[in-house]
């Protein structure tokens, strides 16, 4: 039986994966999709996010940090060994709050496309049928990096693809349109949407003045040379690289066994404090101490119980109950960010606790604020019973910062507009003249 776009396009991925890209409404976009439409395999996958809240929290999920493989200035990637061992990139450049606003980054209208998995539907541009049908290429000038286009006009060529005089000379006007006064604007731009590793391409003459031929020259003699990965050169761990990807500060405490940490409590131990200052000034650290960065009230959760009477326990402990508005003593909960790989994350008839804590006198130990974390003290501000099989109770609204009280209110959906496409409408097309 012939598969329908949207099987084709998710049938390599693991259900782990597409339950998280549902739960965080991710949003694939670019080759993936135009592959599909053109009947040829799917070399990756290109993942964007509405909103910088969703994005971190599905980084900071149990599947990304399982999955990791590089990372970049502008993406992370990830292999999906559950699947056909797909490669995902997501794209940690900015979040993009509609899918029109990921086109306009986007160079070639053949690949503005989408699957939104907030209503899982494709959303195509207006062109983009008929430019796939004849191989055409149409440029849009205002790209983010115009001149990765350059590139890309030869990868397009090889598939067969052409563009007229006309369009080679937007590129060209649109790269003449470019602000570059210096190696830095320079590498931001040669690394593209997906922001490849080139930070010590100049190395040997940023302190010179910037020179394009001198620049050019470096480029075309270390054209071959692979790439670093941030987290293999640092050594840092992976909750600190979301990080640093994703514009978050982190900081650098050389008090103590020194660590880099951020205000939520994610800690990457140093082997030294001279690791630690280099690091620093690398990667331009502030240094601060720990104790005093960390803001209070802190938000944590937890799972407990649901009982037929309606009140709340310990999964551990039957008759340990939990109440809203009460403190407990010596209770273990979670890490907000961590709950998905949590002790009782698959546990039936559960119900979600909102927790807080007051002042870094509550842990027992700041250095491992993960999913399962001991308090000295807990404060349990609400408790909603949930659905098996969800993590979050409805209107659950999924912070950056774990600082501050919860407010307890209801999500606002994003929508984005569009050629809408559900699968059983392909056939408006005749998508044969694709293949």
């Amino acid at each position: 039986m012939k598969k329908d776009k949207k099987s084709l396009l998710l049938s390599d991925l693991s259900e782990d994966l597409i339950c998280c890209l549902k739960e965080c409404n991710a949003v694939i976009a670019g080759g993936a999709i135009t592959s599909v439409f053109k009947g040829v395999d799917i070399n990756d996958y290109d993942v964007y996010f509405k909103t910088d809240g969703d994005m971190y929290r599905f980084l900071m999920s149990w599947w990304c940090e399982k999955h990791y493989r590089t990372s970049s200035h502008k993406a992370l990637n990830f292999v999906d060994w559950e699947g056909e061992n797909s490669l995902i990139q997501v794209i940690t450049l900015k979040s993009y709050p509609t899918i029109e606003d990921i086109w306009n980054d986007f160079d070639f209208t053949v690949c503005m496309d989408a699957f939104d998995f907030s209503d899982e539907k494709f959303h195509l541009h207006k062109d983009f049928i008929y430019d796939n049908i004849s191989n055409t290429l149409n440029f849009n000038k205002n790209t983010a990096f115009p001149i990765v286009s350059l590139k890309r006009v030869d990868k397009y060529k090889n598939k067969g693809y052409s563009i007229n005089l006309y369009n080679m000379y937007q590129i060209a006007f649109a790269i003449k349109n470019l602000e570059i006064n210096n190696y830095q604007e320079l590498c931001n731009h040669l690394g593209g949407m997906y922001g490849e590793e080139i930070d010590d391409l100049f190395d040997e003459i940023k302190d010179e003045p910037f020179d394009i031929d001198k620049a050019l020259k470096c480029i075309d003699e270390k054209s071959d040379r692979t790439h670093t990965d941030l987290k293999s050169k640092y050594d840092i761990r992976y909750p600190i690289l979301v990080d640093l990807r994703m514009g978050i500060p982190v900081y650098y405490d050389c008090i103590r066994p020194p660590v880099l940490f951020d205000k939520n409590g994610n800690i990457s131990p140093l082997s030294s404090k001279d690791v630690g200052d280099f690091y620093a000034k690398s990667l331009g650290i502030e240094s601060k101490e720990l104790e005093e960065t960390l803001e209070f009230p802190m938000k944590f959760v937890k799972y407990v119980k649901k009982k037929e009477d309606g009140g709340y326990v310990s999964f551990y402990d039957g008759n340990f109950e939990y109440k809203e508005g009460e403190c407990y003593d010596d209770v273990y909960g979670s890490h907000v960010h961590h709950i998905d790989s949590s002790t009782y994350s698959n546990a039936q008839d559960r119900a979600f606790a909102y927790c807080h804590i007051n002042c870094i006198e509550d842990l027992y130990d700041y250095k491992t604020l993960g999913s399962s974390i001991y308090f000295k003290k807990l404060y349990v501000d609400k408790i909603v019973p949930i659905k098996d099989g969800e993590l979050y109770p409805e209107g659950f609204k999924f912070d950056i910062s774990i600082s501050g009280s919860w407010e307890f209110e209801d999500d606002k959906s994003n929508t984005s507009s569009g050629i809408l496409i559900d699968d059983d409408e392909s056939t408006d097309y005749d998508w044969g003249l694709l293949l």
